[in-house]
C-alpha cells in the first residue's frame, strides 16, 4: 500500500497540562515510618488501612482508599526520592474541528520526572479525518525502504492497541480522551457520553456513516449500539434507514420493545419471525440463539402449531426449545406413534424426556459401548480440571451417561452418538467433597465453547449460579490452553 499524504493539524495548547493531571500515576510516595503516602492520583495524602512496609522502588499491590480503584498496583517511592527518575506511559486521543470536519489524533506519552519537575514527550500514533464524505484513518508503519516510521492509509476506523514508538513500549493499557466534544458540524449530535474511549473512533465513524446510529442512540437501543461498537453484525437491520420500521423491517410497535436486547438476540429474532410470522417477542427467553434454532422450531412445528409449541415450553418450565426438539428426534428414532398427545406433550416432561433418553441409550450394542469407552479414554486427561470446591469429570461409559440422566432427569443419556461422532463432550460437574454425586452437566463443543450447562431437569442453568459461572470461566480457558490443571481427585 502506498503511502498517502496526511493532514497536519498542530496539537491542543493544553495538551501537556492535561496529561500532568490526568495520567494514571502506577507510583504512590511513603514516609520512611510508612504511616502515610501520597495517592498522586488524587494529590493528596492517604492514611492507609494498615502500615504500609516497602522498601523504596518496590512494587505489590494496594488497597487505595484515595483513589477510584480499591486495588491498586504500584511502585512505592520513599519522600526523600520522591518522583525523580521514575517515567511513566500512555495513550491520549485528541480532538480538534475545522468547520464540517472532525480531526483526531492518537499519540504516546512518556512523563519523565526529574529535578525540575516534569517533562512530556509525545509520538504521535495514528491520525483521523471524519465527516460526512469520507472517513480515513492513518496508521504508522514501519517502511523497509526508507528504514523509519511513515504513515500510510489504514482500512478499519479504530483505536491501534500496539504501535510503534521511540519509547520500546508496545503495550498502552489506558487511553484518555481530550477535547472529545471539540467536534465538527457534521457530528453535532453524536454523544460520547456512554461510549467507552477505546469505541470512540468506530462510533463516530458509524455515526457519520449509518443515519440509523444517531436514531437508536436518540431511542435508547444502547445495548444494540454497544454490540454493533465491538463488531457484532445483523444480516437482518438496514443501518442506512432513519425509521424504526425500515432500520428493523418490522412493525414500529415490536421494534420499540428491542432495547433489552443485545445484537445477537436481535438477529435470532428477526430471523425466526421471517420464517414464522405468529412467533412473539416474549418467546425469545426459550431461544439461546445457538444457530441452527431455525431448524429445531421447524421440526417441532411439524406436530403443532408455534403458539402450542411455546405455551407447553412455559406450562413445563421447559427452559430452552433444544431440549423440546431432542424429545421430538428421540420419539422419532424409537418409532413412537408421533400422533399420540400424550407422547408429544407429556404431562411430566422432564421424567418422561428422561425415561425416553435411557431407553435410546440402552438400544446401543455392546461394539458401540466398547467403541464409546475407548474413545473418552483417550480425551480423560485433556477435559479432566479442578477449580476451587468444583470437579470438572468427563464421561467415560455409556453407563455413566444413562446415570447421569437418571439422577439429573434429564436427556444427557442420548448424547452417546454425538460424542462418538465427536460434536460434543460431555463432562459431569462436581463438588469436590461429593465427587461422585450429579451436579451439574456440561456439554462442550468440538470448538470447546460452552453448548448447554443443567442441574436437575434442566431447570437451572449452570451460568446462573456464581460458583459454577466461576469455575466454568476457568474451565474454558484451561481447555483452549491459558491455565493449568488442578490435581486430580481419587
Amino acid at each position: 500500500m502506498k503511502t498517502v499524504k496526511h493532514h497536519n493539524i498542530p496539537r491542543p495548547a493544553g495538551l501537556v497540562n492535561y496529561i500532568l493531571q490526568n495520567a494514571e500515576k502506577n507510583v504512590v510516595v511513603t514516609n520512611q515510618r510508612n504511616d502515610f503516602y501520597f495517592c498522586l492520583n488524587k494529590n493528596k495524602k492517604i492514611k492507609p488501612y494498615y502500615r504500609i512496609r516497602r522498601t523504596h522502588n518496590e512494587e505489590d499491590y494496594i488497597h487505595c482508599n484515595g483513589c477510584d480503584k480499591k486495588i491498586c498496583k504500584v511502585k512505592f517511592k520513599h519522600e526523600q526520592y520522591g518522583m525523580k527518575n521514575e517515567t511513566e506511559y500512555g495513550r491520549i486521543l485528541w480532538f480538534a474541528r475545522r468547520g464540517k470536519t472532525t480531526y483526531a489524533q492518537l499519540e504516546i506519552f512518556e512523563i519523565n520526572y526529574t529535578k525540575n519537575g516534569a517533562e512530556v514527550l509525545l509520538v504521535d500514533q495514528a491520525k483521523y479525518k471524519l465527516n460526512r464524505e469520507e472517513q480515513l484513518i492513518w496508521k504508522k508503519e514501519w517502511e523497509y525502504s526508507s528504514y523509519s516510521y511513515e504513515y500510510r492509509l489504514g482500512k478499519k476506523m479504530s483505536i491501534p492497541k500496539f504501535g510503534a514508538t521511540c519509547f520500546g513500549l508496545y503495550r498502552y493499557e489506558t487511553l484518555h480522551t481530550y477535547n472529545p466534544k471539540c467536534l465538527g458540524t457534521d457530528l453535532k449530535y453524536a454523544n460520547l457520553d456512554e461510549i467507552g474511549e477505546e469505541l470512540t473512533i468506530t462510533y463516530l465513524s458509524q455515526f457519520l456513516e449509518y443515519p440509523s446510529i444517531e436514531v437508536l442512540q436518540k431511542l435508547g437501543y444502547d445495548k444494540i449500539l454497544k454490540s454493533r461498537l465491538n463488531g457484532q453484525g445483523c444480516r437482518n437491520i438496514n443501518w442506512r434507514q432513519t425509521e424504526l420500521s425500515k432500520i428493523f423491517k418490522i412493525e414500529k410497535n415490536i421494534a420499540k420493545q428491542f432495547k433489552d436486547f443485545e445484537l445477537y438476540e436481535l438477529d435470532a429474532f428477526l430471523a425466526i419471525r421471517k420464517k414464522f410470522k405468529d412467533f412473539k417477542i416474549e418467546n425469545m427467553k426459550f431461544i439461546k440463539c445457538s444457530g441452527d434454532y431455525i431448524t429445531k422450531i421447524e421440526k417441532c412445528v411439524e406436530y403443532m402449531s408455534i403458539d402450542s409449541l411455546f405455551n407447553y415450553l412455559k406450562q413445563q418450565n421447559i427452559l430452552n426449545v433444544s431440549n423440546y426438539y431432542d424429545h421430538i428426534i428421540m420419539l422419532e428414532e424409537l418409532g413412537k406413534n408421533m400422533a399420540d398427545k400424550k407422547l408429544l406433550k407429556p404431562k411430566d416432561f422432564q421424567k418422561e424426556h428422561a425415561e425416553l433418553a435411557a431407553e435410546k441409550a440402552e438400544l446401543l450394542d455392546k461394539g458401540k459401548a466398547k467403541i464409546f469407552k475407548a474413545k473418552t479414554a483417550l480425551l480423560a486427561d485433556k477435559y479432566y480440571f479442578e477449580y476451587k470446591e468444583i470437579i470438572f469429570k468427563p464421561v467415560s461409559t455409556i453407563k455413566e451417561l444413562i446415570f447421569e440422566g437418571k439422577i439429573l432427569n434429564h436427556c444427557v443419556g442420548s448424547y452417546a452418538d454425538k460424542i462418538l461422532r465427536g460434536d460434543s463432550m460431555i463432562c459431569f460437574i462436581r463438588k469436590k467433597d461429593e465427587p461422585d454425586v450429579p451436579y451439574f452437566t456440561l456439554e462442550i463443543s468440538k470448538r470447546n465453547e460452552i453448548k448447554q450447562c443443567y442441574g436437575f431437569g434442566n431447570r437451572i442453568s449452570g451460568l446462573e449460579v456464581p460458583e459454577i459461572k466461576e469455575a466454568l470461566d476457568e474451565y474454558i480457558k484451561f481447555l483452549k490452553g491459558t491455565k493449568k490443571k488442578g490435581k486430580k481427585v481419587a
